[in-house]
């Protein structure tokens, strides 16, 4: 019978144009989910990857929304937070130092409520203050600034 099927498919684009031989990939793609449905190996396969991934997929949605000062301080205090063009250093007396695109960032913080709230500096540039929301995710803190309603950057803790 998958002989049949495959010498079918072959003769209805056999010399043809046009409509049929677009067709070719789908109808080839069609026989061949035919093939791996009768696969016990493509089914072990499929299974063992399905199985294995949800303790991975149950690591990558850890989060957790730091509400806690003391929570945050332990996670930056001498560490340094990175991303593309960006390093800088939260320091617990509430500064803020580092480079951004090769251009001095200075700033302070502090903890209102449940948000990381700051003024910052780049370079001449004022950016003003925002009291933000931040998050652990994989090892990553996200700060969402306007309170986690606005523009979220991730940053790497080393």
């Amino acid at each position: 019978e998958k002989y049949n099927q495959f010498n079918w498919t072959g003769r209805l684009w056999e010399g043809s144009s046009g409509a049929c031989s677009a067709l070719k990939p789908l109808i080839l793609l069609t026989w061949n989910f035919k093939i791996m449905r009768y696969s016990t190996g493509f089914k072990t396969l499929l299974f063992a990857s399905v199985l294995f991934s949800f303790p991975l997929m149950s690591e990558a949605q850890t989060n957790e929304w730091i509400t806690e000062e003391d929570r945050f301080i332990n996670l930056i205090d001498g560490k340094k937070l990175k991303r593309f063009l960006i390093e800088l250093s939260v320091q617990t007396d509430g500064t803020i130092t580092g480079m951004g695109a090769g251009t001095d960032v200075t700033g302070n913080w502090n903890w209102q409520d449940n948000y990381f709230c700051r003024n910052l500096s780049w370079g001449n540039r004022d950016l003003g203050s925002d009291c933000q929301k931040v998050e652990l995710k994989d090892k990553k803190l996200f700060f969402t600034s306007d309170q986690g309603r606005g523009a979220t950057a991730g940053f790497s803790i080393r």
